[in-house]
C-alpha cells in the first residue's frame, strides 16, 4: 500500500492516490469518496509533516476519478487511456504544495514531478486499460447470460415448434411445442409420409431444414404430414442455417391445419361458385329462348288488333314468372334451387293484383309443401301455373261470377310431386278434349309437362261446375 522514501521528512509517495483516482473513475463519485476517506484516514493515523499534503493528494484523486467517471470511453483505447492518465497525474501532483511551506512545496513539487509523475501515470494508464479489459469481459459475461436466459424463454415459451440441428441434420434441441406438432416422427415411417400442398409426395432430401443446409439460405414453404386414414396435417415451416460451428439449421413449425382445411373449403366453394355461375348463364340463356319461342307462338295467333293485346299482356305475364325465378334465386344461398312456397306464392299475387278479364271478386286459396326444385324444373312449372291460373281467370270466371281459384304443390308419398290449379268457376263442355285442344296456353302446358317428364290430367267429374288441372312430376 505504501512505502517510505527519503523524499521530504514525513512525506511518504505510494500508488494510493493512482489507486483512488481509477476507483472514482470505473465507481463513480461514492466510490471515490469512500477511498479517498479511507486511505486518509489511514494516512492521518501514520503521521508526519505531510499528513496534509497527502490528505489534500488524496482529494484531487478522488476529484479527478470522478471527472473521469464521466466519460465512459476514459480507457477505451490507448489513447484515450493516455490522456485519462495524464490528466490525473497533473490533477494529482499539486498535492505536494502543501508539504511544510510553500516554497518547500514548490521545489518539492518540480523535484517530483518527473519521476512521481511518471509513476502515477503508468500506475493509472496500466491498471486503467486491465481494469477496462476486466470491465468488458464482465459486461460480455452479463450480456451472454442474458441473452442465453432470453432465448432460453423464447425457445421454451414461444408458441411454434422450433428445432436446432447439427450440420448432419441431426436434431439437438427442440422445444415442447415441437415435441407436439412433430409427435407424427414417433410412428412408424409407414403410418405416414410428407406431402406438399397438392398432396404429392415430399422426398425427405426436401425437407425445409435439409434444403436449408444444402443451399445455405432461408426456406420458407408449406408441407402436409398424411396418415393412412388421409386425414393430413398441415405445417408452416421455415428453416434458417445458423453461422456457428456445432449447430446447422433453426427449424420453425406453425400447425395451419385448421387454416389449409379453410383455403380448401374456401376454394372448392369458389370452383363450385363459378361452375354455378356459368350454368346460370347457361339457363338464363335457356331462358332467354323460352322466351322467344313464346313470343313466337303468340305471334301465329294474332289476327287483331285486340288478340294482339291480349297476346303482348299473356306474354308479359309468361316472362314475369320467369323473371321470379331468377329473384328467388339471387334472393336464395342457393344458387341453383328455387324455394317453391315463396315463389308460388309471388306469383299469385301478382295475377290476383292483375287479373286476365278484369275480374276483382276472385279469392285464392293456397296448398304449398315447403319444397325446392331445381331451376330446370322451377321454370316450366312456373309457366305451366302462369297459364294455368290466367285461363282460369278468363274462362272460368267472367266478370258477372265470382269463385275461387285453389293452388296446390304437394309431395305425394310416391316421391312424386303434384302441381294442380282447381277452380269452382263455369265447367268445361260435356265434349272438351284437352289433347285436341289446340289454344296457346295448353299447347304450352303439354309441351313443358313432356319437358318436365310430367303427366298432365284434367279432372272434369264434377261437370255441373269447377274443374282441376293436375301435373305429376318427378322432382330429379
Amino acid at each position: 500500500m505504501y512505502a517510505r522514501i527519503p523524499v521530504f521528512e514525513g512525506v511518504l509517495v505510494d500508488q494510493r492516490n493512482a489507486i483512488i483516482a481509477l476507483s472514482g473513475a470505473y465507481g463513480g463519485a461514492l466510490s471515490a469518496l469512500l477511498s479517498a476517506l479511507l486511505a486518509g484516514g489511514f494516512r492521518a493515523y501514520l503521521g508526519g509533516q505531510g499528513v496534509l499534503a497527502g490528505v489534500f493528494g488524496m482529494g484531487l484523486a478522488s476529484a479527478a476519478g470522478i471527472v473521469l467517471h464521466r466519460y465512459e470511453n476514459s480507457f477505451s483505447s490507448l489513447g484515450n487511456a493516455a490522456l485519462s492518465s495524464l490528466f490525473a497525474s497533473l490533477a494529482i501532483l499539486p498535492g505536494f504544495l502543501l508539504v511544510e511551506n510553500l516554497e518547500t512545496g514548490w521545489n518539492l513539487l518540480k523535484a517530483m514531478s518527473l519521476p512521481y509523475g511518471v509513476a502515477i501515470f503508468l500506475g493509472i494508464f496500466l491498471v486503467g486499460l486491465l481494469l477496462h479489459r476486466e470491465e468488458k469481459r464482465y459486461q460480455m459475461e452479463q450480456s451472454h447470460i442474458e441473452s442465453e436466459e432470453k432465448y432460453r424463454v423464447l425457445f421454451e415459451s414461444f408458441p411454434l415448434g422450433i428445432t436446432i440441428s447439427d450440420r448432419d441434420g441431426k436434431t439437438i434441441e427442440h422445444n415442447e411445442f415441437a415435441d407436439k406438432i412433430l409427435a407424427f416422427q414417433r410412428y412408424e415411417k409407414a403410418d405416414w409420409e410428407t406431402v406438399n400442398s397438392d398432396c404429392t409426395r415430399i422426398s425427405p432430401k426436401e425437407y425445409a431444414g435439409i434444403r436449408a443446409l444444402r443451399e445455405k439460405q432461408k426456406i420458407d414453404t408449406e408441407m402436409g404430414v398424411k396418415y393412412k386414414n388421409g386425414d393430413i396435417t398441415w405445417l408452416h415451416t421455415i428453416a434458417t442455417p445458423i453461422p456457428l460451428k456445432r449447430y446447422g439449421v433453426a427449424v420453425i413449425y406453425d400447425d395451419i391445419t385448421d387454416r389449409k382445411q379453410s383455403e380448401i373449403q374456401l376454394n372448392k366453394a369458389l370452383e363450385e361458385k363459378n361452375v354455378l355461375i356459368k350454368e346460370i348463364h347457361h339457363r338464363v340463356k335457356n331462358n332467354l329462348n323460352v322466351v322467344v319461342s313464346l313470343l313466337n307462338l303468340s305471334e301465329n295467333k294474332i289476327d287483331s288488333l285486340e288478340t294482339a293485346r291480349e297476346a303482348f299482356r299473356q306474354s308479359r305475364e309468361r316472362i314475369y314468372s320467369i323473371a321470379l325465378v331468377h329473384e328467388n334465386l339471387y334472393q336464395s344461398e342457393q344458387l341453383s334451387e328455387v324455394e317453391m312456397e315463396g315463389y308460388i306464392q309471388n306469383m299469385v299475387w301478382h295475377l290476383q293484383a292483375n287479373p286476365s278479364a278484369g275480374q276483382t271478386d276472385i279469392a285464392y286459396s293456397l296448398d304449398l309443401d315447403k319444397l325446392k326444385l331445381d331451376i330446370t324444373k322451377a321454370v316450366p312449372c312456373g309457366i305451366i301455373l302462369n297459364e294455368l291460373i290466367m285461363n282460369a281467370q278468363k274462362h272460368a270466371f267472367p266478370q258477372e261470377v265470382n269463385g275461387t281459384i285453389a293452388v296446390g304443390l304437394k309431395e305425394k308419398a310416391n316421391q312424386m310431386i303434384e302441381l294442380y290449379v282447381h277452380d269452382d268457376g263455369i265447367a268445361l263442355p260435356q265434349d272438351y278434349s284437352a289433347a285436341e285442344a289446340d289454344t296457346l296456353g295448353l299447347t304450352l302446358i303439354r309441351i313443358l309437362s313432356k319437358q318436365i317428364d310430367g303427366e298432365f290430367t284434367i279432372d272434369t267429374s264434377r261437370t255441373s261446375r269447377g274443374k282441376k288441372f293436375t301435373i305429376l312430376f318427378s322432382p330429379d
